[in-house]
């Protein structure tokens, strides 16, 4: 099992997806997902076979990897002015101002592909390395995209 303090965000990563099977994909790489933490019945030789692919993408799911993940990215980003408006921004997709929530809002299918750039940007630069302009045009973006839903 991987710690919250030797993960780290994977910021080289060029995420583009347009199907479901897609975005889990990176969800799992961006969370360094593990196979073997995956539920028992996906695993079951006999009951793995029984499921279709679609319902095994589904379950290919490491619950431990992802908190781990989302807990390493909030606690680096929880006191940046930045993050803070965009999380609670997102939160009010779910009718929340838990910033919590809304860091999962935006790992979720709609918001990953405009999110990881930030993340990307914001992990890979030291502070005086991040272009300010940068920043807040994509946070402008990803905030039209959470209003027009």
């Amino acid at each position: 099992m991987q710690s919250a303090t030797t993960y780290s965000y994977p910021c080289s990563l060029v995420i583009d997806y347009s199907t479901s099977q897609e975005y889990r994909h990176w969800i799992r790489v961006i969370s360094q997902m593990n196979s073997a933490h995956y539920p028992a019945f996906v695993k079951a030789e006999n009951g793995g076979d029984v499921l279709d692919d679609e319902t095994r993408d589904e379950n290919e799911y490491d619950d431990e990897s992802m908190n781990e993940c989302m807990e390493w990215i909030f606690v680096h980003t929880k006191d940046v002015p930045w993050f803070q408006d965009i999380y609670v921004l997102a939160a009010g997709r779910m009718f929340s101002t838990n910033p919590e929530i809304g860091l999962a809002i935006l790992l979720s299918y709609d918001y990953l592909f405009f999110f990881h750039p930030i993340l990307a940007i914001f992990f890979d630069k030291t502070a005086d390395e991040i272009l300010i302009g940068e920043m807040e045009e994509r946070m402008r973006d990803l905030k039209l995209r959470i209003f027009k839903k």
